[in-house]
C-alpha cells in the first residue's frame, strides 16, 4: 500500500513539474521532434513574419570552452519594402583578470552591410547569415527554428569564426554555441575612474612612506618594468612549466588551481622583493613595500 502511495505521488509530482515548465515559458514544437525549447524566437502573422530574440553565447577554442569570454546576442528584424532587414547588438564580456571584466558592444544591421543574410526560410526554419565584425573578419551563423502555432522557438544555434586568440593572439577557429541549459554567471565589472586601480594603491603607499624612502620607493616601481618585458615574460613561463602540470594548458584557458595561483604569486613576489635589497628601505619603509608587493601580485 505504501509503495503504491508513493508512486501516486511521484507522478503527481511529475505532472505538476511539467506544468510549471510549461507556465514558465517553455514551449512544445511538434516540428521539433519533442525537443523542448526555452528560447522564442519571433512571431508568424499575417502582417509578415518577425524575429525578436535574445540569447546568450559560449566561445569554444580547440574544444575547450573559454571561461573568460561570453557574449549576449539581441536580434530582431522584420520586412521592409518585401526585404528582410536584421539588426544586431552583441554585447561582449572579456574577462582581463586582475583588472575585472571589460564590457563592449557592437552593432551590426543588414542597411550598414555589417550583417548578411545568405537565406531565410521561415517556413523551412533556417537563418544563415554572416556577421561581419570591425577587422572585417567573419562569424558565419546558422541559426535553426521551429514553429509552434503563432510563434517561433530557436532550436539549433551553429556559429565559427576565424579570430585572434585571447591567449596567444595567433589566428584560431573559434567557435560559438548556446549553452544546453541556462546558468548565472557572476561577473566582477571594473567601474572606471579618474585614476586606476593602482594608481591608489601606489598612493595609499606612498602617503605612508618617509621623505627617504619615497625616493627609492619610486625607483624600485620603475624597475619593475623589467618583470613585465617580453624576455622575462618567457622565462616566467620557462620556470612555472616545471612547477605546475599542465601549465602550458592551464594558461590558455586560464584555469589555475588556488594552489597554481599562489606558485604563481609567490614566483612574482621573490623577483620584486630581489630588486628591494639593493635600496636600503628603512625598517618601516620595509615593511610597508614588502606589503605592497604582496597585495600588487596575489592571485585568488
Amino acid at each position: 500500500m505504501y509503495i503504491g502511495i508513493v508512486i501516486l505521488m511521484k507522478k503527481h509530482f511529475i505532472s505538476f513539474c511539467l506544468i510549471l515548465l510549461l507556465i514558465s515559458g517553455y514551449s512544445y514544437s511538434s516540428s521539433t521532434k519533442g525537443e523542448i525549447t526555452n528560447i522564442y524566437f519571433g512571431t508568424n502573422s499575417e502582417s509578415g513574419a518577425t524575429i525578436l530574440t535574445n540569447f546568450s553565447l559560449e566561445h569554444y577554442e580547440n574544444n575547450v570552452r573559454s571561461k573568460r569570454q561570453i557574449e549576449l546576442w539581441f536580434l530582431n528584424g522584420s520586412y521592409i519594402d518585401n526585404n528582410f532587414h536584421l539588426n544586431l547588438e552583441r554585447q561582449l564580456f572579456v574577462d582581463w583578470g586582475a583588472i575585472g571584466t571589460v564590457v563592449t558592444s557592437h552593432k551590426h544591421s543588414t542597411f550598414e552591410n555589417t550583417l548578411v543574410i545568405n537565406k531565410l526560410d521561415f517556413e523551412k526554419g533556417i537563418l544563415d547569415m554572416k556577421v561581419i565584425f570591425p577587422d572585417k573578419q567573419a562569424l558565419n551563423t546558422v541559426i535553426k527554428f521551429s514553429k509552434n502555432k503563432n510563434s517561433f522557438y530557436l532550436t539549433k544555434f551553429e556559429g565559427v569564426t576565424i579570430a585572434k586568440s585571447i591567449y596567444d593572439s595567433k589566428l584560431t577557429p573559434i567557435v560559438f554555441k548556446i549553452p544546453e541549459y541556462s546558468y548565472d554567471k557572476n561577473i566582477t565589472i571594473q567601474m572606471t575612474g579618474m585614476k586606476s586601480k593602482e594608481d591608489k594603491l601606489l598612493d595609499d603607499v606612498e602617503n605612508r612612506l618617509s621623505k627617504s624612502d619615497k625616493k627609492k620607493f619610486n625607483l624600485f616601481i620603475a624597475s619593475l618594468g623589467d618583470i613585465f618585458s617580453n624576455e622575462f615574460e618567457a622565462k616566467i613561463h620557462s620556470d612555472l612549466e616545471k612547477q605546475i602540470l599542465n601549465y602550458k594548458e592551464k594558461f590558455k584557458t586560464n584555469a589555475f588551481s588556488k594552489e597554481d595561483n599562489t606558485i604563481i604569486s609567490e614566483y612574482y613576489i621573490m623577483h620584486a622583493t630581489e630588486k628591494i635589497k639593493h635600496l636600503k628601505f628603512s625598517k618601516q619603509g620595509n615593511i610597508i613595500v614588502n606589503e605592497f608587493i604582496k597585495t600588487l601580485f596575489s592571485r585568488k
